[in-house]
């Protein structure tokens, strides 16, 4: 029965391979519900090169838990640090876990998860509250935290040492939302004027404004190891699209799927990137730009179920698997086909 089943599969595949015109031109996933931890929702934010997923999902209770879904083990349920919420954000290659997790006193509490490890908190800034959102393979840590004035500040956490604010552009507000393993950092700041800017810090190094597509926003999501940075800025009009930025070079757009705006939350070393946008009808539809074309996901992925549409793309990683969620409040993990050899077949045939 198992040879008759792998066997099905296998002339499936080909089938679908051999599809003639631009779909077989095209890259095509598979696609897998990630599920959730005994609620009904489940939302996907980073993913590592070993496509451990991490995000956060609904419990029987309705809370809001950090999770974590080796790609052939059950949802794992993080912890948290004495609240009932927690959230996780992101993954490294070693399997270390950085997000928000409430606390006994009700306040988020930015925190690190070694694997086989508690949530260890991160600290803060001399307010009562942080969130971490990225790290890199060295463990540094970036977020936000409240000063002593309440103010959102962004945050650089080393291994062994305490937060180091980061500065700013001008403004109170800022925030640091990924770094990369050269320890270059990325996020959002106010300047002078009160506007958001996407920054990038570089080591020892004040933060430099990323520039903008005409309006006056930008906001930085992502950066990857050779110094690329993606996320959203507004044009001239105030719409926000979606941007890639080489460095020494200015902004691009990336352009949308038919809406008026678009927003780049991942990228990987490839520099492919990938987001959201609405199309024509305004329907929020996940995303992949590269080699200067954007493209609808949900016309690359063979094996959608009816009514499902990929809502959200917000991770990439070097073997190009996509993390990220649906209309139906799922997350979901893309895989390149053919499906990755390790797979199980009884996880291959139920998706």
């Amino acid at each position: 029965m198992q040879k008759l089943a792998l066997t099905v599969t296998a002339v499936a595949l080909t089938a679908i391979l051999a599809l003639p015109g631009p779909l077989a031109a095209a890259p095509r996933y598979h696609y897998y519900d990630l599920g959730a931890l005994g609620g009904n929702y489940s939302d996907a934010y980073g993913l590592n090169l070993s496509g451990q997923v991490v995000g956060y999902a609904g419990n029987a209770a309705d809370n809001d838990r950090a999770f974590q879904k080796d790609f052939d083990q059950p949802m794992q349920d993080l912890g948290d640090l004495g609240g009932d919420s927690s959230y996780a954000f992101g993954i490294n290659a070693s399997g270390q876990v950085a997000g928000k997790a409430m606390n006994q006193d009700g306040f988020y509490r930015a925190f690190l998860k070694e694997p086989g490890q508690e949530m260890q908190d991160l600290g803060d800034l001399g307010g009562l509250s942080s969130c971490a959102y990225g790290l890199n393979q060295d463990g540094q840590v970036v977020g936000s935290a409240d000063d002593d004035y309440g103010i959102q500040r962004a945050f650089l956490k080393k291994p062994g040492q305490k937060m180091q604010d980061l500065g700013g552009l001008g403004g109170n507000e800022a925030c640091a939302r990924a770094i990369n393993d050269t320890g270059q950092i990325v996020g959002g700041a106010a300047n002078a004027a009160g506007n958001y800017r996407a920054f990038l810090k570089e080591p020892d190094q004040p933060m430099e404004d990323l520039g903008d597509l005409g309006g006056s926003f930008g906001y930085a999501y992502a950066i990857n190891n050779i110094g690329q940075v993606a996320g959203g800025a507004a044009d001239t009009d105030g719409n926000q699209w979606a941007f890639v930025k080489n460095p020494g070079q200015s902004m691009q757009n990336l352009g949308g799927l038919g809406g008026s705006w678009s927003c780049a939350y991942g990228l990987n070393d490839a520099g492919q990137v990938v987001g959201e946008a609405p199309d024509d009808s305004g329907a929020r539809r996940a995303f992949l730009w590269e080699k200067g074309s954007i493209c609808d996901l949900n016309y690359r992925t063979v094996n959608l179920p009816a009514g499902t549409r990929l809502m959200r793309a917000r991770a990439i990683n070097a073997a190009g698997w996509i993390a990220g969620s649906t209309n139906k409040g799922h997350a979901f993990l893309l895989t390149p086909l053919p499906p990755p050899k390790h797979v199980p077949l009884e996880l291959l045939l139920l998706n």
